[in-house]
Order: C-alpha cells, then structure tokens, then sequence
C-alpha cells in the first residue's frame, strides 16, 4: 500500500472514531432520566454497536497492509488503538449493567424481596432508592416506583410499584391498582364524619 494512500486511510479511521465517540456521547445524554446502556436498543445505538465492532476490523486491516519499514505505520498503530476506544465504551457499559441495576430500576428477578409489612427502609435496603415515589398529603399512604431493568440492555417499559399505607408495605406489583383512588367505603366514612360535623353544628347553635 503507498504511503500517502495508507496516511489518508489511518486519518480517516481516526476520523470515523471520533464520529462514533461523539454520537456516543450525544446518545447518552438525549434522553433525561435515561442510561446509555437503555439507549443502545434504538436503531441509532444499534448502529453505533455496529460501527464499534467494524472500526478496529478496519484498523487490523489497515495495519497488516501497512509493510513494517513503512514510515506511516506508527500513525496506522495510533488509528488502531484509536478505533478500539468506542468498542471498549461499548463493552464498559454493558459490563457495568450486570454488576447491578441502574439507580431507580430493579431487576423483574429480585422483586420479590420485597414483601407485605415491611417499611420503607427496608424495601431501600433490599432492592435500592427507587425512581421516584408519590404520596397524599400527610403522607398515609405513599407509593414507590421503580423501573424494571432488563438483564442485557434495552428498556422494558414496565414499572415496579411498592404501595404503602403508615410506612408499611401493603402491596406491591407491575399493575397500577388505583391505590390513591378512594374505595367505596372511604367515601361513605367522609360523609358520614361530614354529616355528624353539620349535626354537631346545628345542635350547638
């Protein structure tokens, strides 16, 4: 290969690499409240998992064409370790994921540690500070959410609530069960208090 064909692949590659990087970037931060390893599921991440794994093909490529007297070598070796950098972001993130969930996800496996009557600080202790949480306005009741994780990548759109009423767990599942819609017999109880309110009114006047 000549020289001056060899330099303007090994800058191309560069060139490439750095592309990837820059829309790995992007990617990891286009979505708030969103990891990379949950973005790499769209088609622009496939995309960019694909690129990874070509670009230090090419490098290997361009270097075993390179002869070893070739001044343009040293540049061909930098471009290979160049083209190397997006793959190992790549396989880092995949490889942090399996250490443990993200913050505010759980794993669909270990959802079942959390069990009827324990508090809320044991529900953190056992599957970790969940994504968010709600609750009324004394805080009788309180729900957490958290969002479960698949075991490779990818979202799976599916939430995990833990409801609880005077900080203890009551129930807890993937289904939203209308846990701040008042029952029946909430209701009767309101009017019935209102009603004894306006009697107790009516007798002191």
């Amino acid at each position: 290969m000549g020289t001056s064909r060899s330099k303007q692949l090994s800058v191309l590659l560069m060139l490439l690499t750095c592309l990837c990087l820059w829309w790995l970037m992007l990617l990891s931060g286009s979505v708030k409240g969103l990891y990379l390893i949950e973005l790499l599921d769209c088609s622009l991440g496939k995309t960019l998992i694909t690129a990874s794994l070509v670009l230090p093909i090419l490098g290997f490529g361009f270097l075993k064409r390179v002869k070893q007297a070739d001044s343009d070598r040293d540049l061909a070796v930098l471009a290979l370790f160049l083209s190397l950098l997006p793959l190992i972001c790549v396989i880092c993130t995949f490889i942090s994921a399996q250490f443990g969930p993200l913050p505010g996800h759980v794993y669909a496996k270990d959802t079942i540690k959390v069990s009827n009557g324990m508090t809320r600080a044991q529900v953190v202790e056992r599957i970790g500070e969940p994504h968010g949480w709600t609750g009324d306005t004394n805080e009788h009741k309180v729900r957490l959410w958290y969002a479960i994780q698949p075991p490779w990548w990818g979202r799976s759109g599916q939430k995990f609530y833990v409801n609880l009423v005077d900080g203890k767990v009551v129930h807890s599942g993937s289904n939203d069960d209308g846990f701040f819609t008042p029952d029946l017999f909430s209701i009767l109880e309101s009017i019935r208090r209102s009603q004894s309110n306006s009697t107790g009114r009516s007798g002191t006047n």
